[in-house]
């Protein structure tokens, strides 16, 4: 490391380094934060998720209960809205990310080259995807954190033969697998690097991973000692097996996998090329396809794990067939962010071997370019990814509760509205005692025993009618019992009087 003539280092220590890739990118986040629900970013399902960890409930499949437990945590904190404290988690789960991306890169490309490693988690840490995604109540940042932080801790211990890297990493995995299923990916890059070191990966070591996996997975636990609680936010009624191989399987949502028409898949790819360009821009694409290629020459094992994570998650992510399914690419955004510190490290020791030749200046100018990096991303990126001033979603949260009368009844339809309102129930400490009934779940069984165990004063038509006939048979059954409010003019059948009550209609 460079030192001036009275022996002091030039640059920060490493250590430095790796508190900078938390700490810049925790404060950006939190500067960003939103006071309150918020939609942006594609988090509509924060309103459940927050009312879940509030209530000490069971979230929508897969379930979530690391990530319920956690956000539990938050919610003690005594300063701002429930949905703010769980944003904050959010926001520190990314911090977080980028500090294991910044560990992942110094495996690559050495500890020598720290400053690139640095460079490339932040330019990470401030594209639009992990930004976005940092600061909404939502699962997907701790996700990042737990699957970058596996296949940095794995790269450790295939670099340097570390116990506590190897047992760590399947912590981790164990973790991540009792948070989003989608960890599963990483099992690429560990088959790779364990094969590769096969001759460290004795019966004792796979023992022990296998005793870590299921120490992380006994998270799961929580789900069926919870359900029987009966907590109002309770998918799936995971007491039963059936309902929690329900919910643990994401039986819902299954049904996206891989469903993409054949006929969309040149769209969505295209789609995909544009995202990672909007991503790290045309600098960071060139600097992590010449890094790629770099990395494939120097330490082929090493470049076909990380190959081989990048292809699953982004054909898992392509052939899931939503809208919204971008955001699973986020640990295959972190693989490319690695692949530019690649690409930087090789171009570093290119011009170390003609450093004379460019001259202090030229040298310069290349280290103004790695702080220039990150730099131009978070400008870039900070007016699309900053909510302070986001308050549509609370907006119509506050707004419905001035508009509901203590025991009133919603019908709701979309996630937007419905988990906004489950937020409103039970996540505040608002006069709102009443039932927001989500007409989309009263499909399920469990959700419908739950609703009328809740109700019982409230009358319920045969399940097994049309959703029209139904909505007529519960309006003309209990408009006299309870005011009854819907989301949206479609769920009150034709002939019903509706009056505006905020973002609300109140059914006559």
């Amino acid at each position: 490391m460079t030192r001036s003539a009275t022996g002091r280092s030039l640059f920060p220590a490493p250590r430095a380094a790796a508190i900078a890739a938390f700490a810049v990118p925790l404060a950006v986040y939190v500067a960003t934060l939103p006071p309150g629900l918020t939609w942006a970013h594609d988090g509509a399902d924060g309103g459940d998720l927050i009312a879940a960890a509030r209530t000490l409930g069971v979230p929508h499949p897969p379930g979530y209960p690391l990530y319920t437990l956690v956000a539990r945590l938050f919610l003690l904190a005594g300063w701002g809205t429930p949905a703010h404290r769980v944003a904050l988690l959010s926001a520190v789960a990314g911090a977080g990310a980028a500090w294991a991306l910044y560990r992942l890169c110094l495996a690559l490309v050495g500890r020598a080259q720290w400053p690139l490693a640095l460079s490339a988690a932040l330019l990470w840490a401030f594209a639009p995807i992990p930004w976005g995604q940092a600061v909404i109540a939502e699962v997907y940042a701790l996700s990042a954190l737990l699957a970058v932080g596996f296949v940095a801790a794995l790269l450790h211990w295939r670099n340097t033969g570390s116990k506590a890297a190897w047992r760590g990493a399947w912590l981790l995995f164990g973790l991540g697998m009792a948070h989003h299923l989608l960890i599963a990916a990483c099992l690429v890059p560990a088959a790779v690097w364990a094969w590769e070191q096969r001759r460290r990966t004795d019966g004792r070591a796979l023992g022990e991973a296998a005793g870590l996996v299921a120490l992380g997975l006994s998270c799961y636990l929580y789900l069926p000692l919870r359900a029987a609680a009966s907590p109002p936010v309770n998918w799936g009624d995971a007491r039963t097996p059936t309902g929690f191989w329900w919910v643990v399987s994401a039986a819902p949502y299954r049904h996206y996998v891989f469903a993409l028409p054949l006929a969309e898949w040149p769209s969505r790819v295209g789609a995909w090329a544009a995202l990672l360009l909007s991503q790290f821009k045309v600098w960071g694409v060139a600097l992590g396809l010449w890094g790629a290629v770099s990395l494939h020459e120097r330490d082929r094992a090493a470049s076909w794990g990380l190959l081989g994570l990048f292809a699953v998650i982004t054909l898992y992510a392509i052939g899931y067939n939503t809208t919204d399914s971008y955001v699973y690419l986020l640990p295959a955004l972190a693989v490319f962010a690695a692949w530019v510190a690649a690409g930087l490290a090789d171009i570093a020791e290119r011009i170390r071997a003609r450093r004379k030749a460019l001259g202090r200046a030229a040298l310069a100018g290349i280290a103004a370019a790695l702080v220039a990096l990150p730099a131009l991303s978070l400008a870039m990126n900070w007016a699309a990814c900053d909510l302070r001033g986001d308050h549509e979603a609370q907006q119509y949260v506050d707004a419905a509760l001035g508009a509901l009368p203590a025991d009133a009844v919603v019908l709701a339809d979309g996630d937007r509205e419905t988990f906004a309102l489950w937020y409103a129930r039970w996540a505040l400490d608002s006069a709102f005692r009443g039932e927001p009934i989500s007409v989309g779940l009263l499909q399920f069984d469990w959700y419908r025993t739950q609703v009328q165990g809740r109700n019982p004063d409230l009358a319920w038509p045969d399940a097994a009618l049309p959703q029209a006939e139904w909505l007529a048979g519960f309006l003309s059954a209990n408009l006299d019992r309870r005011p009854i409010f819907v989301t949206a003019p479609h769920l009150a059948p034709a002939g019903w009087g509706l009056e505006p009550a905020g973002p609300l209609l109140r059914v006559h």
